[in-house]
């Protein structure tokens, strides 16, 4: 009943965004079909131990259908000039295996803005994104404290930038280990060289959990795990417009309850730190982001990440905590385990548009991870991919995107399967180590 109701209101806020200029509409989408060169569904390409989750993709998202619905509305205006307004987003996604399927459907955002009661500065409340902009070419967001809570926008700092202060609540339902208070700072349009921008950021978690983690605890009466450390996360960017497009350089260290493996808000999963990370745990993070145009029919989106973690946690024995962040095992007494995971990946989409409508666009990337005292090797993955595609016109951003894709990778023993499960193997069983996948993705935002 309750994801009629919700269907319903989408529906109805839609219809009136389509008639009424006082709804703001945005939105969403894609949807993909495909097989492999070994028949089945198509599969995605990716390796164990990468940094956030996913590849790089283009031709690299199989099989589902995802979309986000976005609206806002003023809601109140004062004599004063002041303004309120609300702000809410429903999200589905479902397998792309039947015409019909059950939906559940997600409210990512759920909060109202008011403008013109602290002066020139915007405050929110309620539940909404905050986090920085998409790394396309993988689809990442590279600082997220998305959650509910309260915050203020764009306190003027004169010729030096602008100012945000945000506090976030997030966490799961009887998981202690992520509950925390999350506190995030963030300095922004601080001006360098023509062109050129800073941005100092930084997150604090404080532990929010029980003292004893009960439902955490070894069965056999033993310690309950710590869940009480705090952590921090700091972020520098250089941003440099250039060739009608810009370069990001990105800085970051993350430590504690942030900088853990499993953390939610380090896997892209919306600002959950893991207070269960021991308080010496840290990671270091440097990413260079492109997205330029050179010339009207030619550009192209290029990304670099280079990874250092170091994990320790504790957990009940006989568990896999670490093994659970590809980080390593808990020793049969129960004790934590460091270990040392370095993450690399490089990839280059380029995108050739042969007529306002058409273009002819490719991907090449290559990523390798290593563990610590449990690899005996470093796993690599490289993939490739030509996607013909049509559009409304010329521009790396241009959408929606109708694309016909190839792609085909190649991996070493140590990658194991590359998360393909058992669709590329020999006659005898033994796993491979290249594959093909092809197929069509639709991509769309308005």
């Amino acid at each position: 009943m309750l994801k009629k109701v919700a269907l319903a209101v989408a529906a109805a806020l839609a219809a009136q965004a389509a008639s009424a200029a006082a709804i703001d509409y945005h939105g969403y989408m894609r949807s993909s079909a495909g097989s492999t060169s070994e028949g089945g569904e198509c599969v995605k390409f990716k390796l164990d131990g990468a940094g956030f989750p996913g590849a790089f993709r283009l031709g690299n998202e199989c099989g589902d259908n995802y979309t986000e619905h976005a609206f806002s509305t003023i809601v109140g205006k004062g004599q004063n000039g002041s303004k309120f307004t609300y702000h809410t987003r429903y999200a589905f996604g479902v397998p792309n295996r039947d015409s019909y399927e059950n939906v559940t459907i997600a409210n990512r955002e759920n909060f109202v803005t008011a403008e013109g009661v602290l002066g020139d500065t915007k405050i929110w409340m309620g539940k909404r994104f905050y986090r920085e902009s998409d790394l396309h070419i993988r689809d990442y967001y590279y600082w997220d404290m998305s959650g509910t809570g309260f915050g203020v926008e764009s306190i003027a700092l004169g010729t030096v930038g602008k100012l945000d202060v945000g506090y976030i609540k997030n966490q799961r339902d009887g998981e202690a280990f992520q509950s925390a208070h999350l506190f995030d700072v963030n300095w922004s349009g601080i001006p360098l060289w023509s062109g050129a921008q800073l941005q100092l950021r930084a997150g604090i978690a404080l532990p929010n959990g029980k003292d004893n983690v009960s439902d955490r605890q070894d069965q056999g009466g033993g310690k309950a795990i710590d869940a009480d450390n705090a952590g921090f996360a700091l972020m520098a960017v250089l941003s440099q417009n250039m060739l009608n497009g810009f370069n990001k350089l990105i800085i970051q260290n993350f430590a504690g309850a942030m900088a853990s493996p499993s953390s939610n808000w380090y896997a892209n999963g919306s600002g959950k730190p893991d207070t269960r990370a021991s308080s010496d745990a840290n990671t270091f993070r440097i990413l260079d982001y492109i997205a330029i145009e050179p010339t009207a029919s030619f550009g192209l989106h290029g990304l670099v990440v280079y990874e250092k973690a170091e994990g320790a946690a504790e957990a009940a024995p006989g568990s896999t905590g670490l093994a659970d962040w590809g980080m390593g095992t808990i020793s049969a007494d129960g004790r934590s385990v460091s270990s040392e995971r370095e993450w690399f990946a490089i990839g280059v989409r380029p995108i050739w548009s042969v007529t306002d409508n058409f273009a002819l666009q490719g991907e090449v990337a290559y990523e390798s991870t290593e563990v610590t005292h449990v690899d005996s090797e470093a796993k690599e993955l490289t993939k490739f991919t030509i996607a013909p595609t049509f559009r409304p016109g010329k521009g790396i951003w241009s959408r929606p995107e109708m694309r016909f894709f190839v792609t085909y990778a190649d991996w070493n023993e140590a990658a194991g399967n590359a998360g393909t499960g058992n669709v590329f193997v020999d006659d005898q069983g033994k796993q491979d180590t290249s594959g093909m996948t092809y197929g069509v993705q639709l991509e769309a935002w308005w």
